[in-house]
């Protein structure tokens, strides 16, 4: 079974609406408030996973402004299945540009070093309910962070079992690539630290992602 974890109460409503077109039933949904659609609480993440019914073994988070494609969530599960040791796997995206042209992303075999620079995978992925990771921050949370929880233990293997699920399974709007800018160098910031590698992070330019 899989719980699928909104970010954004704003699209909450219809975005939980979208997923009755799924090729499986075997979901659930829950939402996290978010003022942003970045940024929330910790305590509402945690709040969310503990929310009934709470035998999932597969958790997948998104923002509520995505649109998941039909068999996204069965993706993420028999890709799961077929790879025990893999914690989490995302997909690649589809985005909406200014003028309505869909542009393809393909973000291709995970790469950590870029998971620092782009937070690449945290738009749309899936963790093992047991993998998951909720950090223990009085900082806001976000997605990015979360993701990167899977590597804050210094001898973390995790870089070498993540899945990329190849094809486009998500999309959303050009806009919503770029609203993580902050949260991406806060997460960062605390991932590094976590780890005992306290660094000066910066913003970079990198076209259609936030980068740091």
């Amino acid at each position: 079974r899989v719980k699928i974890v909104l970010i954004g109460h704003q699209d909450a409503e219809a975005a939980v609406g979208r997923l009755a077109a799924q090729t499986t039933d075997r979901w659930s949904a829950v939402v996290v408030p978010s003022v942003d659609g970045v940024s929330f609480s910790w305590s509402d993440l945690t709040s969310a996973l503990s929310a009934e019914p709470a035998d999932e073994d597969i958790v997948v988070f998104t923002s509520a402004r995505f649109v998941l494609r039909a068999d996204a969530i069965v993706a993420f599960g028999e890709a799961l299945a077929k790879h025990a040791n893999s914690p989490a796997a995302y997909v690649d995206l589809e985005v909406e540009t200014a003028d309505g042209k869909l542009q393809p992303v393909f973000f291709g075999a995970f790469d950590y070093e870029r998971l620092i620079e782009q937070g690449y995978p945290a738009y749309c992925f899936a963790v093992r309910a047991d993998r998951i990771r909720v950090p223990d921050e009085r900082d806001s949370g976000s997605l990015v962070r979360l993701f990167l929880a899977l590597f804050d233990a210094a001898a973390s293997e995790n870089h070498q079992t993540i899945l990329h699920i190849p094809g486009v399974f998500a999309r959303c709007q050009s806009v919503d690539l770029l609203a993580p800018k902050i949260a991406l160098k806060r997460a960062v910031i605390a991932h590094l630290r976590r780890r005992g590698m306290p660094a000066e992070v910066e913003d970079s330019e990198s076209g259609l992602f936030p980068a740091v």
